[in-house]
């Protein structure tokens, strides 16, 4: 498998070039041309060979490397022994290794795995966007408490009166979360930065918890939590805490709205 460098400059006739060729992924050296890689820096590094036609070409020739970005830095040798201490750095070069083969920029495949990924993510966002939704008095959702971002709540609307089911299967990483032993809380104020709550704290209810096995969260609104209060629109919040009472949000930090209406069916 060829790797080319060119050398600036188009200098041709240089027998004394070299390279220092690491694997980004881990730092490791490639230390010949079978492409064995070690943490450690060999006693030399591998030499360049010019190409016999295009002058000022130069080449490493490596049989095998595994997939992944690689950087080299070129030398010029000086003295009688490689020395990247005191030898001239001439260039340095990125390129990625696809199937034993060295490519500047990604494959089509490459790139057509990506869009592939990127195809699922963005469908999977939003097959779970889609499952919230309010369908006699039950809001259902899907949280990841391993992501970065793991709200999948969103604003609620609810009249006066009504029982309100809120539903949320729990995953980490993707995985069905094991939430034994684990408590949650659910809240509603009217302003931030109230001191009290117009609905809650409720506590959440756990079910099925088992790892990979779907485990549903239920807060219940019930309608004596409401009858008795004004219209109004606030906040909610909610949140799961373990067993050493760590939180972890699954509605977005800072509240998410909540509007309170009045029962147009007054009977």
């Amino acid at each position: 498998m060829p790797m080319p460098f060119a050398v600036p400059y188009g200098q041709s006739g240089l027998a004394t070039l070299y390279i220092i060729l690491t694997r980004d992924a881990d730092g490791y050296y490639v230390v010949d041309a079978a492409g064995a890689c070690q943490a450690a820096a060999p006693a030399s590094w591998p030499s360049l060979t010019e190409d016999a036609v295009k002058k000022g070409r130069y080449t490493l020739t490596v049989s095998a490397l595994n997939n992944g970005w690689y950087t080299g830095m070129i030398y010029k040798r000086l003295n009688a022994a490689q020395d990247p201490a005191v030898d001239e750095a001439i260039a340095l070069v990125t390129k990625r290794v696809e199937s034993n083969a060295f490519i500047q920029y990604p494959s089509e495949a490459a790139l057509a795995t990506v869009a592939s990924y990127i195809d699922t993510e963005i469908t999977a966002i939003i097959a779970a966007l889609a499952t919230l939704q309010t369908v006699g008095g039950v809001i259902t959702a899907l949280v990841d408490i391993g992501a970065e971002i793991s709200s999948a709540l969103l604003p609620i609307v609810m009249e006066k009166g009504e029982k309100l089911i809120i539903q949320v299967e729990v995953l980490e990483g993707g995985v069905a979360k094991d939430c034994t032993g684990f408590t949650a809380k659910f809240g509603v104020k009217e302003k931030l930065t109230d001191t009290t709550y117009k609905i809650g704290l409720l506590d959440g209810v756990f079910s099925n918890n088992a790892l990979g096995v779907k485990s549903i969260l239920t807060f219940t609104i019930l309608p004596a939590a409401t009858t008795g209060l004004a219209a109004f629109g606030g906040l909610y919040s909610a949140a799961i805490y373990d067993g050493g009472g760590n939180k972890a949000p699954i509605a977005d930090r800072g509240g998410v709205a909540f509007t309170l209406k009045e029962d147009i069916l007054d009977v």
